[in-house]
């Protein structure tokens, strides 16, 4: 999963992305948390869009 969210284009998005929860504490977690930059809606929508077709990132909440 870490590899994964490494390997996504977070910049195409957002200025910054930080994983908190489970994950960030080192432990295996239902979802993955993460702390976004502010982004309009549009962008939001395509960074979600980019997630949901990104099959090992679904389970991503974003905040």
């Amino acid at each position: 999963m870490i590899d994964k969210l490494k390997a996504f284009p977070w910049r195409r998005y957002v200025k910054f992305a930080y994983l908190t929860g489970s994950w960030a504490e080192g432990r295996r977690g239902r979802d993955v948390d993460i702390i976004i930059s502010p982004v309009d809606l549009e962008t939001y929508g395509e960074l979600l869009e980019a997630l949901s077709n990104t099959s090992a990132l679904q389970r991503i909440k974003l905040t």
